[in-house]
């Protein structure tokens, strides 16, 4: 029992915006008749609130989430086999590590909601493989409603809708711009029924109070990623800079990746979503994992493994540094044995090592990329001498 509540309170397991504790205050406050977003610590959507509460009241809630868990790591073994369609055991062995990840089951026990939005996303990422436009945008516009970074992915996602369309149909550019039309479409009308609804049943909109919250990471506490302790030394004046900066500079280039990697749009989504934890306000050890599972399985093919030289290294060391988190947590808060900056210095060598491998896998595909491309230009201008020579033959 004393394992279970170390587990509930560890801050790299769950996230203000995961934890069950945020999940019984709102639910506490919404059974006397108070508004649930008037206290700090509620931080879960509304729809998303009310499902977990009634998980929670029938104590089936340790069972919805290792469900999703479950399920999400065989979407992910999914989205490696088709990644991978000439390795049948490398995607096994993504979706059982995955699965048995010690850092994901401990979630699952801690009760973190974090196995949610994962899972929706990878359903967003493997229905967009498939050619289920609707489908795609529903999961993604549930990502987003429940998780707000994963809007960054949208564009990504919608790409790879478009380009499955238009491999499964034969036709042009108009085939891929009606996909897109279609994913927007059905991805803002997703997005405001959810925010419709939740304004209805929740009768006001305090709800949004919790995307706020986000944007301006106003409960960042010490945790996996390096904003905590950045924004706990800036002065108050330059945080409001400081934070649009950190939310939009390393996230601006998403959209230019998965253009640039058109050809590849499987590739370029699930190297989307694995680069979205690096410089996320509230990352936790399940959203690394998630992260791992989609740049080793869904982005390492055979031919990038040879050019993705040091994303080994960088893996293990995201590994490592995850393994010591717990005992510098414990030393600095518990125990009193180390200050702050040991724990942090471990997070800024974390987020570096998490970046190394993230630009890795991305400089190995881009590289990948650029040569089929000069592969192609060659064969084309190749033919184009022959037919240029055959016409002067003839004449």
């Amino acid at each position: 029992m004393a394992a279970l509540e170390w587990n509930a309170d560890a801050l790299d397991l769950s996230t203000p915006f995961t934890a069950v504790g945020s999940v019984r205050e709102g639910a506490y406050l919404l059974r006397r008749g108070l508004p649930p977003y008037a206290s700090p610590i509620c931080r879960h959507p509304f729809l998303l609130l009310q499902l977990l509460d009634a998980a929670d009241r029938s104590g089936v809630l340790g069972a919805l989430l290792l469900g999703a868990h479950v399920l999400t790591a065989w979407v992910v073994s999914c989205l490696a086999r088709a990644a991978q369609l000439h390795d049948r055991r490398s995607p096994r062995i993504i979706g059982v590590v995955y699965l048995l990840s010690p850092w994901n089951v401990a979630a699952c026990a801690a009760l973190s909601s974090a196995g949610v939005s994962h899972l929706l996303t990878a359903v967003a990422l493997l229905a967009a493989h498939t050619g289920a436009t609707a489908a795609a945008a529903t999961a993604a516009a549930l990502a987003a409603y429940t998780a707000p970074d994963a809007a960054w992915l949208l564009p990504a996602i919608a790409l790879l809708c478009a380009s499955r369309r238009r491999a499964r149909c034969g036709g042009g550019l108009d085939v891929a711009h009606v996909a897109l039309a279609r994913f927007g479409c059905w991805c803002a009308a997703g997005l405001v029924s959810l925010l419709l609804a939740s304004r209805v049943y929740a009768g006001d909109w305090g709800f949004l109070r919790v995307y706020a919250a986000w944007l301006s990471a106003a409960d960042t506490q010490p945790n996996c990623g390096a904003w905590w302790y950045l924004l706990a030394e800036a002065f108050p004046p330059q945080r409001g800079t400081l934070v649009a900066a950190m939310h939009l500079l390393p996230r601006v280039g998403l959209l230019p990746l998965a253009l640039r990697l058109r050809r590849r749009p499987l590739l370029a989504a699930c190297l989307c979503a694995g680069l979205l934890p690096s410089f996320q306000p509230y990352p936790s050890a399940p959203c690394l994992c998630f992260s791992l599972a989609l740049l080793g399985g869904c982005c390492c093919s055979a031919a990038l493994r040879r050019h993705a030289a040091h994303a080994p290294l960088a893996a293990v060391l995201v590994l490592g540094v995850l393994g010591c988190l717990p005992s510098l947590r414990i030393g600095w808060l518990e125990r009193r044995a180390f200050n702050a900056n040991f724990p942090y210095a471990a997070t800024l060598l974390l987020a570096a090592a998490h970046a190394c491998l993230g630009l890795d896998v991305a400089a190995a595909a881009l590289g990948l990329d650029a040569r089929a491309t000069a592969h192609v230009a060659a064969v084309r201008a190749q033919r184009a001498w022959r037919r240029h020579a055959a016409r002067k033959r003839t004449q």
